[in-house]
């Protein structure tokens, strides 16, 4: 069955919400995630007087990454069409992620039980 409301919890999923829309069909509610939380930046910015004072206006772009630097200017370029450059990318190493931890404990009690 499809489900009632599907929330796009990565930043990349958005560029896919029409594939996606496609697959659940109509009736689910598809929460776009990457939107919502631009909402919440632009109103915290505008908040404190942080925001930029030209409507329309933006400052320069730094991308804070933990994807490879090469691939992410690449992608990054095409997804957001910007010239995005080596200078602009910030790597950054990535967390533990615990998810990993619980499908590494999942293939463990798989083996044990097999």
């Amino acid at each position: 069955p499809a489900p009632d409301c599907l929330v796009l919890g990565c930043t990349h999923y958005p560029m896919l919400a029409s594939a996606i829309r496609k697959v659940v069909g109509g009736g689910a509610t598809i929460v776009d995630s990457a939107a919502t939380t631009a909402q919440v930046v632009k109103r915290r910015l505008e908040e404190r007087g942080l925001s930029h004072p030209e409507p329309g206006r933006s400052g320069d772009m730094l991308f804070f990454i933990t994807d490879d630097p090469q691939r992410f200017t690449r992608t990054g370029s095409l997804f957001l069409n910007t010239h995005i450059t080596d200078g602009d990318v910030r790597p950054r190493k990535r967390p533990p992620s615990p998810c990993r931890n619980v499908r590494l404990q999942t293939k463990e009690r798989i083996r044990n039980t097999a």
